[in-house]
């Protein structure tokens, strides 16, 4: 028998195998494609989800920035607002002082209290109130010499008393500073 000469059912045969041939090439590929696509799928699924973590890691990021930010700024609107409140009651009590004429003789009578024995003290004040001063203060007891003194630079309502063993510093400056002091939790 002679193998190299096609028969009568060679041909059949052969178009057989051109179909499984086709086939198996349309399998293949069909198969191929789907593995393809489903490893495009996870590959991309996998990309996506990195992505997304990195987008939720900088968005928590970012939330925290902005509350700390936020916190920041509460705490420097507190501290302005009691600074603002601070310089309004400064001026308050500064014209308060300056119209009630009746403040640096308590101030006075206070400091005076305080000096115990000498026998002269002398009463550093505003020009303004030495007139006032003199007139109402001539009723005093106390058992040593008062003299006044005009100074300018303090400012009315105040005073500064000063005798041999020491002074005291009543100006409204001072009475502020340690006023402030105080409220900011400091020793004067």
């Amino acid at each position: 028998m002679d193998l190299s000469q096609p028969g009568p059912g060679d041909e059949r045969t052969r178009d057989g195998r051109e179909r499984d041939l086709e086939e198996a090439y349309k399998r293949g590929y069909e198969d191929g494609y789907q593995q393809g696509l489903s490893a495009g799928e996870r590959s991309a699924m996998g990309k996506g989800l990195d992505e997304l973590k990195r987008a939720a890691s900088a968005l928590k990021k970012s939330a925290q920035e902005l509350k700390r930010f936020e916190d920041e700024l509460l705490e420097l609107v507190k501290e302005e607002a009691a600074k603002l409140a601070i310089v309004v009651a400064h001026k308050i009590v500064k014209r308060s002082m300056e119209e009630d004429r009746d403040v640096v003789m308590r101030n006075i009578e206070e400091c005076l209290k305080r000096v115990g024995h000498t026998r002269s003290v002398t009463i550093n004040l505003h020009p303004s109130d030495l007139n006032y001063v003199g007139m109402v203060g001539k009723d005093w007891d106390f058992e040593f010499d008062i003299s006044f003194k005009p100074l300018g630079s303090i400012t009315p309502g105040g005073c500064k008393v000063e005798w041999h063993h020491g002074k005291i510093d009543a100006t409204i400056e001072s009475q502020w500073k340690r006023i402030l002091e105080e409220l900011n939790g400091k020793d004067g």
